[in-house]
């Protein structure tokens, strides 16, 4: 597969405006863009945005859920996984999308937190998952950044965090041939920009995934003798 020239935009667009401006800035520097949760654009302004730019492009979070768009205006979609209140039941199930850089999978911020959302789809065929997060702080922000990290670790995929204020990531598995604390590229404010071969990922140095198939059972409480 080609590799990927990945930007991220670790800044929250206020209007169409500033969204071409941005895009702008990245022409000709990468392939597919992320945006954060927290913009204020719709559905039409990002279609065109991507049209006008001829980039793939995942849009952030909208109320339908988060969009990967084509460099043609077309889209798919994935809806928020985590419990929604005051329902609390589940939102939707995790998809995949492919593209020209082999499948990726998408997951807003919080449902990084919910490790088979992230299974399922590298289980698919995922090697990225495109993560667009809003302006989180403290206990939020720091329970963020050791779920995205812990998902790359548990799957041997590679995560790309994009939030709407603080520090972009683009996170590796912590095996041989990555860097040791699994960051492969970080910055704050504007745009991040990094390329990934997803042919690093099936390096024979990383092994198989041993996950077992089947639920872990029930414990049973120990007995003393």
């Amino acid at each position: 597969m080609t590799p990927l020239r990945l930007g991220l935009l670790a800044e929250a667009p206020a209007d169409a405006a500033a969204l071409q401006r941005r895009l702008a800035e990245a022409d000709g520097r990468a392939d597919l863009l992320l945006l954060p949760a927290g913009h204020g654009l719709d559905e039409a302004a990002l279609r065109d945005a991507a049209r006008r730019h001829g980039v793939w492009l995942l849009g952030g979070s909208l109320a339908r859920g988060a969009p990967l768009l084509r460099p043609d205006g077309r889209c798919a979609w994935q809806q928020q996984h985590q419990p929604q209140a005051p329902a609390g039941r589940w939102g939707a199930d995790p998809v995949v999308f492919d593209t020209p850089w082999g499948r990726l999978g998408v997951s807003h911020g919080a449902d990084l937190e919910f490790p088979k959302h992230a299974r399922a789809q590298v289980e698919a065929g995922a090697w990225l998952i495109l993560s667009p997060a809003g302006a989180e702080a403290g206990h939020a922000s720091e329970r963020l950044v050791l779920s995205a990290r812990t998902r790359a670790m548990e799957n041997r995929c590679c995560i790309a965090l994009a939030p709407a204020q603080g520090e972009a990531l683009v996170l590796g598995p912590l095996e041989q041939g990555f860097p040791t604390d699994g960051v492969l590229a970080r910055g704050a404010g504007g745009w991040l920009f990094a390329t990934l071969d997803p042919a690093r990922l099936a390096a024979p140095t990383l092994g198989p995934r041993q996950w077992p198939r089947a639920p872990v059972p029930m414990p049973q409480r120990a007995e003393f003798t």
